[in-house]
């Protein structure tokens, strides 16, 4: 009987398997496919591999953020067993994040707030209580539920802050906007740091222009 195959030492080969794999239409087909044997699972939980089959297939949706926190999907929807598993092993109250440990997705300045969200991760800010004026620079942190990790983001230079002249109130007892949006150029999409990669765009308008700054993860600033 023959040995199985513990290797694939063609390339081409392994160039035309990914091309397959690629074609197979949810994630837990490829599971099945990498268990056939180890050269087939050696290429499939390939980290090259891994990112362009997730960008070639765009994730399930398993729920989503409302008033009342992380509203999951349900059965007959195909993604409520995961969108279950999700609730289980993720933390939707923020209890990691520094104290006050109290959120609210409603406009409350004293609290931590939801403001964005992006593949996963979630933007909220932060600031001083509704007796102590506008929020214009809050504090801003991007976390993964699921993980229990942070970033808070360091604060806005004076320098830049300066330029913040007389911004007038889009919402509720808020004069800025933030926004987390994927990475810039300067991260390439192939390279592993890529998914793990952010931006955040804080803009406010004044009086007589509209002000944005960007600050990236990559830079840290």
């Amino acid at each position: 009987m023959a040995s199985p195959c513990t290797s694939i030492t063609d390339d081409r080969l392994a160039v035309l398997l990914e091309e397959i794999f690629l074609l197979l239409p949810t994630a837990a087909d490829l599971v099945r496919a990498s268990a056939a044997c180890v050269s087939f699972r050696q290429l499939a939980t390939g980290g090259s591999f891994l990112r362009r089959f997730r960008r070639s297939h765009p994730p399930p949706f398993v729920g989503f953020m409302d008033w009342n926190g992380f509203s999951r999907a349900l059965p007959p929807h195909t993604s409520a067993p995961a969108s279950s598993a999700i609730v289980r092993a993720a933390d939707f109250t923020f209890s990691f994040l520094p104290s006050p440990t109290r959120y609210s997705l409603l406009p409350d300045p004293g609290l931590w707030s939801v403001q964005s969200i992006l593949n996963g991760r979630i933007l909220l800010d932060r600031g001083p209580k509704r007796e102590q004026g506008l929020v214009v620079f809050p504090l801003l942190v991007v976390c993964d539920p699921l993980h229990r990790q942070y970033r808070l983001l360091p604060p806005i230079p004076k320098d830049l802050t300066a330029s913040v002249k007389d911004p007038l109130e889009l919402t509720y007892k808020r004069s800025c906007e933030v926004i987390l949006v994927p990475p810039g150029k300067e991260v390439d999409e192939e390279k592993e740091e890529y998914e793990t990669s952010f931006r955040v765009i804080w803009m406010s308008q004044c009086k007589t222009n509209l002000v944005a700054f960007v600050y990236s993860s990559n830079t840290g600033k």
